[in-house]
């Protein structure tokens, strides 16, 4: 099975080797809004296409991801902090700059896929939070890193040393 975005131009793979007549297919795998799916068979030496069928995929939230920092990672409390994230519409389409907002320890701190922020030199634990919002539909993922002086984790004595 194969499917299209844009009206058959360009087809993307959607299952293949299907023993039996259904397939179920999350619909993470496809792109948001109007589609085309087409059933592909072959013996390995013939092949034969379907019609392509419209289905139409309902709007979901966005995917996004934090890039840095990452979960438990530590930076230098006396430099600001790059906070950097990705973020796609159900659609394919990548998301505008004043849909992604940043927030950082619970306090909003810019708007972007890329912000800098200051950690106000407080070491210890903070949290990263990154919220999009794609029409009526968000998403919001966060990690929790760790600030020092010297950007390196605190060396921690293990019992019997």
């Amino acid at each position: 099975m194969r499917w299209s975005a844009d009206d058959g131009k360009r087809w993307q793979g959607l299952a293949i080797k299907l023993d039996e007549d259904v397939a179920v297919v999350p619909t993470r795998a496809v792109s948001s809004g109007r589609i085309l799916v087409q059933v592909i068979v072959s013996d390995g030496f013939h092949s034969t296409t379907s019609d392509a069928v419209a289905v139409e995929i309902p709007h979901r939230p966005p995917t996004v991801a934090i890039l840095w920092p990452v979960d438990g990672a530590t930076v230098r409390t006396d430099e600001s902090v790059r906070l950097w994230g990705v973020a796609t519409a159900s659609d394919g389409n990548v998301m505008s700059a004043e849909d992604i907002h940043w927030y950082l320890d619970g306090e909003a701190v810019g708007n972007g896929p890329e912000v800098w922020a200051s950690l106000a030199d407080c070491d210890g634990e903070h949290k990263a939070k990154l919220k999009v919002r794609d029409g009526d539909q968000w998403t919001a993922v966060s990690v929790v890193f760790l600030s020092s002086c010297s950007g390196r984790p605190a060396y921690r004595m293990q019992r019997g040393d």
